[in-house]
């Protein structure tokens, strides 16, 4: 059975997003402000916008718990286990506080990030194509190699298909080293 390309970007996408996710929960859990019992620290629920808090209440607590974030040594890993988890939202009424950024400020981040996602695992997707690439290539230029050596003669086919492949390995390598290339 044979994925489509959109199932299998999605997929893979999945897997760069939820490979750190464990990591960064256990930091977050060790070493955040507000998984501390501290007093002055806020509870669980006072993360979240009350049910029926007023707007203007819940600008200034908001700010407040924003406060308590920039001073978090995890405030990173937390914003960051949020954007994977998908935390957030864009309805008012369901407004929190995690990583520092307020509910639709992590939407939008994570909109933002996911263009940067998306061109991460197809970065990661041509790489390993040239991989197989290179490998298939030099298997080929052993085996060319060998042959020529084998029949003791000059060859001009063999020569002309070893030079060919020789070539391909050398523009696949320059490419990948122009692009790895820090400006």
């Amino acid at each position: 059975m044979t994925s489509t390309p959109i199932v299998a970007a999605r997929t893979l996408r999945q897997s760069v997003i939820d490979q750190r996710l464990p990591q960064l929960l256990d930091t977050v859990k060790a070493g955040a402000l507000c998984a501390s019992r501290a007093p002055g620290i806020p509870e669980a629920d006072d993360w979240y916008r009350g049910d029926k808090e007023p707007v203007l209440e819940w600008r200034r607590r908001k700010q407040a718990l924003k406060a308590v974030c920039a001073a978090c040594p995890v405030w990173r890993e937390c914003r960051e286990s949020a954007l994977r988890q998908g935390e957030g939202s864009t309805r008012h009424d369901q407004d929190m506080v995690r990583g520092g950024l307020a509910a639709k400020d992590l939407v939008a981040m994570r909109t933002a990030q996911s263009d940067r996602l998306e061109a991460a695992a197809e970065a990661d997707r041509q790489s390993a194509d040239e991989e197989h690439e290179l490998q298939r290539l030099w298997r080929l230029l052993g085996t060319l190699t060998s042959g020529a050596s084998d029949h003791g003669k000059a060859n001009t086919s063999v020569n002309t298909r070893t030079r060919r492949t020789a070539d391909q390995i050398q523009a696949i390598q320059s490419d990948r080293r122009a692009r790895t290339r820090v400006a």
